[in-house]
């Protein structure tokens, strides 16, 4: 499976610092293993929670990732649940985290 580029998503609200560091963490071995990331985890902070589904929309859109990595803990989010339906409605796969990282070794 040749993966180069990726959009991560998984839960932000409700955690302490937004997840971030969930994020940085994945980005951080990903881009070890040559695969070129948007990590929406970047993002200004203070943003409402539309303006940030609206910004995401239109980057999965934009970039078009090979894959929507679902991080552990994703079910648990609204924004990534929505993340999830618009991959499928624009025809990009997904992959979970754990799946992913097996792919790897």
């Amino acid at each position: 499976m040749k993966i180069e580029t990726v959009y991560l998503s998984g839960q932000m609200s409700g955690l302490p610092d937004f997840g971030k560091g969930n994020f940085f963490r994945a980005e951080g071995i990903l881009r070890k293993m040559g695969i070129a990331v948007y990590n929406p985890a970047t993002l200004p902070d203070g943003w409402k929670w539309e303006q940030y589904m609206s910004a995401a929309y239109n980057t999965i859109k934009r970039i078009k990732p090979d894959y929507i990595v679902m991080l552990p803990g994703w079910r648990q989010s609204a924004g990534a649940i929505q993340e999830y339906c618009w991959a499928l409605e624009l025809g990009i796969k997904v992959i979970e985290w754990e799946d992913l990282i097996q792919v790897g070794k």
